[in-house]
């Protein structure tokens, strides 16, 4: 396969195992280095670009039940046809707030919308909005609980697991059931020094509780991984 770079800002993500040979691969989150997403099946000798995708700011993508998905920084949701190209806009969440950032997130068989809401002028995490599309009707259902679960919330891949009886640890503390766990996507600099914005968000309460940056997950290039229980 030609064009394939590894970099921080490049994410590749799969629609089934990748020894599959139905499996499709899909590139995005380059754009910057001047390469549009792009998919490619095993055999192909090279990418092709999505083409309706490119110039879009995407700020996630997942596959769903065999269908590829991306989310908008309008919270725009879109069915992306990879034979065509064609681009579906199947459902909008209302955005009051000025500064979020989106995230697609299976759980539980259904796709979650997870928004991050941050502070405009020092891009501080502050609250999330969950939201779970409704497919029959093609419209976004608020969660204000997800129960004995956790999500596991990052940039370059975000996952649902169910919140272990025992006590299995994550790359930071013991999990806790109704909570998002989120990594610091984004960092603002101010004239002293850089700060960083990760911790656990308790769905029940709403409280946010920030991570040391003592902890090896602000040095991780790998967001999260699925643990074995």
């Amino acid at each position: 396969m030609n064009g394939l770079i590894f970099n921080r800002e490049l994410r590749v993500i799969t629609s089934a195992n990748p020894l599959d040979p139905n499996c499709i691969f899909v590139s995005i989150g380059g754009d910057s280095f001047g390469r549009p997403p792009a998919f490619c099946k095993l055999g192909d000798k090279s990418w092709k670009v999505i083409s309706n995708l490119q110039g879009l700011t995407s700020n996630d993508v997942v596959f769903h039940k065999g269908e590829l998905y991306a989310v908008d920084s309008y919270s725009n949701l879109l069915r992306v046809n990879l034979n065509s190209s064609s681009i579906h806009c199947l459902a909008l969440v209302s955005n009051k707030y000025e500064n979020i950032n989106n995230y697609l997130v299976e759980f539980k068989g259904h796709l979650l919308l997870v928004r991050r809401r941050e502070k405009i002028k020092y891009e501080i995490t502050v609250g999330f909005d969950v939201f779970r599309l409704i497919q029959e009707e093609m419209r976004w259902n608020h969660v204000k609980d997800i129960g004995n679960n956790v999500i596991l919330l990052g940039e370059y891949s975000s996952i649902s697991i169910p919140a272990p009886r025992s006590k299995a640890k994550c790359i930071c503390q013991d999990f806790k059931a109704n909570c998002i766990y989120f990594i610091d996507d984004v960092k603002y600099w101010s004239s002293d020094h850089t700060h960083n914005d990760a911790g656990v968000y308790n769905m029940a309460n709403h409280r946010i509780d920030l991570l040391p940056e003592s902890w090896p997950i602000w040095t991780s290039p790998v967001n999260w991984l699925r643990p074995m229980f």
